[in-house]
């Protein structure tokens, strides 16, 4: 099968149909991956570009390709109908409600056709309403916070900052005390100095 690029105004990486994706050739035996930066000799990244393809997302005779390019630091897909891009777990959501949004966009475009001017002025006064919700609809969520452990130095999102602290961070160790104290070694007897571990468990 031939490419058939859907219009560039979308994205490179969103593809119409089942089309045959090939590499793109960067010199005597010498070719590079469409949508990440891989380069090599054309098995290898023709066996790669089916990677790509079985993670792509499809929806409605469109493949949209994970997007490893500027558009973001982390891998995305763009959605086919509007381009926004999405992350995985998110992208279906968001490409089946644009896919209600076009829908309705384009019986609207239908219906203003209608030659008589009576029924121009009804269909306008129903354009307006679908168009409104269509325009709500594309409010981006914000995303989600996070935050660094003040402990670990570990990057995790803030509802999950408690369960962390609970899990890694707990005492699960007994109090100190005379029987039970941190590790440690003597490092001059006469004068009393003793190097002292901070923890039970040595992380």
């Amino acid at each position: 099968m031939a490419e058939q690029q859907v219009e560039t105004a979308i994205h490179p990486t969103v593809y119409k149909g089942d089309a045959l994706i090939t590499p793109l050739c960067e010199g005597t035996n010498k070719y590079k991956c469409k949508f990440c930066s891989k380069v090599g000799d054309y098995g290898h990244i023709a066996a790669h570009l089916q990677t790509h393809r079985r993670t792509a997302v499809k929806h409605g005779g469109f493949a949209m390709y994970r997007c490893n390019g500027v558009c973001c630091k982390s891998p995305h897909f763009h959605c086919c109908y509007c381009g926004e891009f999405r992350t995985q777990p998110t992208i279906m959501n968001h490409v089946q409600k644009c896919a209600v949004a076009a829908c309705s966009v384009g019986s609207l475009r239908q219906t203003a056709t209608v030659s008589s001017a009576a029924s121009q002025i009804a269909t306008a006064s129903v354009a307006s309403t679908p168009l409104q919700a269509i325009s709500r609809s594309k409010v981006v969520q914000s995303r989600a916070k996070r935050t660094t452990c003040p402990l670990c130095k570990t990057e995790l999102y803030m509802k999950n900052l408690k369960t962390h602290m609970d899990r890694r961070h707990s005492s699960s160790v007994p109090d100190i005390t005379s029987n039970h104290h941190l590790p440690s070694q003597c490092l001059d007897l006469k004068k009393g100095i003793f190097a002292v571990g901070r923890t039970f468990s040595g992380l």
